[in-house]
């Protein structure tokens, strides 16, 4: 999970909510404080998890 400014202007926001094997999300943001608001609430958000597996 990292936020790192963007060479061509403003800031990057790019986290793994599920791990190293999960989605991957990247998004571009005006300011710093705008990209860590979404970092946290992005990885406190409980349906992003992975499904529990329920095979018999």
């Amino acid at each position: 999970m990292t936020v790192r400014k963007n060479p061509a202007g403003g800031w990057i926001c790019e986290i793994y909510p599920n791990g190293a094997k999960g989605k991957r999300i990247r998004k571009k943001f005006a300011t710093k404080g705008e990209a860590l608001a979404f970092e946290q609430y992005t990885v406190q958000t409980p349906w992003q998890e992975e499904k529990e597996d329920r095979r018999t």
